[in-house]
């Protein structure tokens, strides 16, 4: 009787040592009975579930606030703990504070068909975990970009770590020996920069070419002074410098072909600067002619019509209102008084031409809306036409000469009013689009309209479509524009159907253009 009281005694000092040691252990701890229900927890565990013991007794396991995404991922599996196996299972619960945190479950199955279940808060090791494999991938990345190697070995050349695209390309690394892995060797490498810088404690940089990969790189070998496993280690970065390896080969081929033919430049040069000269002064002797034929057009060609403008209006004055044979030679004046203003406007037009060929480019950034509306602004001055539909989209700045740009738009706008002036409700549209080399403009119109298979005539010199009595111009316009967009390198087209309008396209390179 005596013993049996004192196994009950011991027996009850030994629940309340296991209760204290459940109860005070760093470790949340659940016990389970067959059925999956809770049967005992220990504070740590209510504190890292987030919920009071009395919440959690009797209670199935999945009472447990498991996120969703957690139990898909990792499944309760009874069935594996019934066949004796132990499972470590990392799963996230979400608290009634809203706090989400991460532990690892070690579970298993007792004898007398209970389970149990250790917790332990792993939060802050994934978050050290996750931050440490962003930080590899961020490293891993820019090995990538820059087209770096990395690998860590050790005193005896073994091989401990290279990164992915080296693994990807050669295969697992383990247990090989760098020289096997990177070159293809059966012993170390003649200038390997490994034990020299062991023995100077520093930096080595050295050169070698991967015959497997057929890459020439540029290897910077640095010393730790942590050891792995007993062993001294290095970190290697490797540089690629293919690239500059095959143009220093290919630079000292050029040097000795330039070498060959330095002599026939030598020869040649004396021939060339002459031919320079020649041509040089073929260019000024053109320039002397075009300025004297200029000189000539202004000034030899105005002077006969100023004179004989002066002297029409002279005779003019002279002759009575009311005899017929006078009002007739009267009506002759004035088509000649006509005539020699329209010529003289053709001159101005063929020198502002003659300009625009040897006027150089004065390029800016411009702002090519303000360019539009200073054109549409001066045109609209001298045509007064008040009832235009303006439809004028927000255009890109370009880099270009602002006034000969501004002469473009000022010629396309005119040209655009002067053929819808029998509109009765004339629309002028104005847009602009990028294209593959810059961007395409346009004027798009509801005028008259050409017929298409005349359109090569439009840019030309005094080519009309349309007759001078319904459509006055001096014939040129279209051809200075077409000169200005050609010294941009650009092009220029038109396109109608010949009945509702018209539309003209130029474009700008975008070497010449400002995105």
């Amino acid at each position: 009787m005596t013993e049996e009281l004192n196994q009950r005694d011991e027996l009850k000092k030994s629940e309340a040592r296991f209760r204290s040691l459940i109860e005070f252990g760093v470790d949340g701890i659940l016990l389970g009975d067959m059925n999956g229900n809770i049967i005992e927890v220990n504070e740590m565990a209510c504190s890292l579930i987030g919920m009071k013991r009395e919440e959690l007794i009797g209670k199935y396991v999945s009472i447990i606030p498991f996120t969703r995404q957690s139990m898909e991922k990792e499944p309760l599996r009874f069935d594996l703990l019934k066949e004796g196996k132990i499972l470590i299972k990392e799963r996230d619960i979400q608290r009634s504070d809203g706090k989400i945190i991460n532990i690892e479950m070690k579970t298993k199955m007792m004898s007398d068909g209970t389970y149990q279940t250790i917790f332990r808060d792993i939060t802050e090791k994934k978050k050290k975990e996750d931050e440490i494999a962003e930080l590899k991938a961020r490293f891993e990345y820019v090995l990538g970009a820059t087209n770096t190697g990395f690998d860590i070995i050790d005193e005896d050349f073994n091989v401990q770590y290279t990164d992915p695209n080296w693994a990807l390309k050669l295969g697992d690394y383990r247990g090989i020996k760098c020289y096997e892995y990177f070159m293809g060797r059966d012993s170390k490498c003649t200038n390997c920069g490994i034990p020299i810088a062991f023995e100077k404690g520093r930096t080595v940089i050295t050169e070698e070419h991967l015959e497997k990969e057929n890459r020439y790189i540029e290897v910077h070998t640095i010393p730790f002074a942590a050891v792995e496993n007993k062993k001294r280690i290095v970190a290697e970065f490797n540089i690629d410098i293919t690239e500059r390896k095959n143009k220093e080969i290919e630079l000292k081929k050029e040097i000795a072909e330039k070498e060959i033919a330095h002599r026939e430049i030598r020869q040649l040069l004396d021939t060339l600067e002459l031919k320079v000269q020649e041509r040089t002064r073929e260019l000024e002797l053109s320039n002397e002619a075009m300025e004297s034929f200029s000189y000539s057009v202004s000034h030899d060609l105005r002077a006969p019509l100023r004179h004989i403008t002066g002297f029409s209006e002279m005779i003019k004055k002279e002759l009575s209102e009311s005899k017929p044979d006078q009002i007739k030679i009267k009506n002759f004046l004035d088509k000649v008084v006509s005539s020699s203003a329209k010529m003289e406007s053709q001159i101005d037009s063929i020198l502002k031409f003659s300009r625009t060929s040897r006027q150089a480019l004065v390029k800016e950034r411009i702002d090519m809306n303000g360019i539009v509306k200073d054109a549409v602004n001066e045109v609209m001055h001298n045509h007064q036409n008040d009832i235009v539909d303006w439809k004028i989209s927000e255009l890109p700045n370009v880099y270009a000469d602002r006034n000969l740009i501004l002469s473009v738009w000022i010629n396309l706008i005119d040209n655009a009013l002067k053929f819808t002036k029998n509109q009765e409700k004339p629309v002028i549209e104005i847009g602009s689009k990028e294209i593959s080399e810059g961007y395409e403009f346009y004027i798009k119109d509801n005028g008259a309209g050409f017929d298409m298979e005349y359109s090569h005539k439009l840019f030309g010199v005094f080519q009309r479509l349309h007759l001078e009595k319904d459509y006055p111009g001096t014939g040129i316009g279209l051809a200075n524009v077409r000169r200005i967009i050609d010294k941009h390198g650009g092009s220029i087209r038109a396109e109608s159907d010949g009945n509702t309008g018209a539309v003209f396209y130029f474009s700008l390179p975008m070497e010449g253009g400002i995105k």
